[in-house]
């Protein structure tokens, strides 16, 4: 029986270390399949909205999530940087010059996230995990 995936032994979460790569793709089903049997990555699928969500750990424990776009997104990837304090990093990311894509929003019981970008940069994400009750 294969481990849930959130149980598997990963990399320490270290604060400001990328954290979780999420690939919108418009073949997730295909993209899966290929990154399982070349580079052996493990896979756990999950409803999401209006389709699914693969979660995923690659073979040092690192892990991300593929999903169709989702209401015009485009087919990228998006590195998340986990954060003590999404708020904080948020209004730094605005005094540094970065512009905020994406709110921050929640995922129960998960943590939050926003995304920022950079004049001339990809959207990069922040990931704040929750914290124990």
């Amino acid at each position: 029986m294969t481990p849930d995936l959130a149980q598997t032994t990963r990399n320490p979460e270290t604060i400001h270390a990328m954290q979780h790569v999420e690939i919108v793709a418009t073949d997730p089903h295909g993209l899966k399949q290929l990154l399982a049997q070349v580079f052996g990555w493990r896979f756990e699928t999950h409803p999401m909205g209006e389709g699914e969500y693969h979660m995923f750990r690659t073979p040092d424990g690192n892990g991300g999530g593929i999903l169709a776009p989702q209401g015009g997104q485009p087919v990228a990837a998006t590195p998340y940087v986990n954060v003590r304090d999404a708020e904080a990093t948020r209004a730094a990311c605005e005094k540094a010059g970065a512009t905020i894509v994406v709110p921050i929003t929640e995922v129960p019981g998960m943590g939050r996230f926003f995304w920022f970008q950079a004049a001339g940069a990809p959207p990069l994400a922040c990931w704040e995990p929750a914290r124990a009750p």
